[in-house]
């Protein structure tokens, strides 16, 4: 067909969570990283969660996703909520999850605060740097308190062995500091860029 200008002629990534993590698949990787904006947003990452869930559901196999690349595009934080809730599922197998260069902020880390500190969630390593919007107190707070050991139990929950977060503003230099010391103690890799 020919292309008649559309900027949305190209669909194809719409539909291809549908095809790649159709029932009987055991796909564990997919990298949908630098897509153009348009195609790389809250709607996509929708589709693929939709996809995972009804992969769960209808396979024998279940899904077998662990890996998970959206680097570079512009999924904001409902799309970091959506894959949290994702990943705090029992069935969930995602190991490793890329989002960096993305939109996310304070309520996507908030999201994945939770995810990490769910007994069911098996993230070892979460890419969350480089996002236009910037992590303040509460998205920090909340990492801080899901990777720190409650004083009764051990470190059982938390699975991650890196963390990146995007650069917070100076205000929150000594709870970054402190996040960092924690996940240090907690033997997870830190940076933010």
């Amino acid at each position: 067909d020919e292309d008649d200008g559309d900027p949305y002629a190209d669909q194809g990534l719409f539909s291809l969570p549908e095809t790649v993590l159709r029932p009987g698949w055991a796909l564990q990787s997919l990298d949908l990283s630098h897509q153009p904006d348009y195609m790389l947003c809250d709607v996509v990452v929708d589709c693929i969660c939709q996809a995972m869930q009804q992969q769960h559901e209808r396979s024998t196999l279940g899904c077998q996703l662990r890996k998970l690349m959206l680097t570079g595009g512009m999924v904001g934080d409902d799309g970091a909520c959506q894959l949290a809730g994702i990943a705090k599922e029992p069935w969930s197998q995602l190991q490793v999850l890329a989002l960096d260069s993305n939109s996310i902020g304070d309520r996507g880390v908030l999201g994945f605060a939770a995810a990490v500190s769910s007994p069911a969630n098996q993230l070892k390593r979460l890419y969350l740097h480089g996002s236009d919007d910037s992590v303040g107190h509460l998205g920090m707070a909340s990492m801080l308190a899901a990777v720190m050991p409650d004083q009764d139990s051990k470190r059982d929950t938390c699975h991650l062995e890196l963390l990146t977060l995007p650069e917070c503003d100076d205000e929150f230099f000594e709870l970054a500091d402190s996040l960092s010391e924690a996940l240090d103690r907690a033997g997870v890799e830190f940076r933010q860029e």
